[in-house]
């Protein structure tokens, strides 16, 4: 559909009452909505860092929290993209939220219940994942779990 991007049915953007004025298309009114919609977004992934995308976007003259959802205003235009970019992520089987079946609440869980057959020790089948120890900093070791063993599950937002 012309001036859609669609992910899994969702609608990630939508030229529909968007600024119909051709002189707010400005390069200035286009780097805010760029902002905006980055600012967003990485508030939601990057959420120790919101004092430092707070002062950015002051040093930008610019309002973190302007919350606008507003078509026709180029910080409304970036909030609605990045409310649609985090939406279309929701459930899609990264477990950002620990809201996959299986999973126990936590974000990022293995709700897939993988378990490695190599151990940090023992290499049983070399063509098959094998947990590593590292230094603990303090003179002992670890080995750490496969991290994110449903990763092959994620539906990416932008590739086919």
């Amino acid at each position: 559909m012309p001036g859609q991007g669609m992910t899994k049915g969702l609608t990630l953007f939508t030229t529909k009452g968007l600024i119909e004025d051709k002189k707010e298309y400005s390069l200035s009114n286009k780097e805010i909505a760029i902002s905006y919609a980055v600012c967003e977004t990485i508030k939601e992934y990057y959420y120790s860092d919101v004092e430092m995308f707070a002062n950015f976007m002051k040093d930008l003259g610019l309002d973190l929290l302007n919350n606008s959802l507003h078509p026709n205003t180029p910080e409304g235009i970036g909030n609605l993209a990045a409310k649609s970019v985090i939406e279309a992520c929701k459930s899609d089987g990264s477990n950002q939220y620990g809201e996959e079946e299986g999973s126990n609440g936590e974000s990022y869980f293995n709700y897939v219940g993988y378990q490695p057959i190599n151990s940090p020790d023992k290499n049983i089948d070399p063509n098959l994942w094998q947990p590593k120890y590292f230094s603990d900093g303090k003179g002992g070791t670890y080995a750490p779990g496969c991290l994110t063993p449903f990763w092959d599950k994620v539906e990416p937002l932008a590739l086919k």
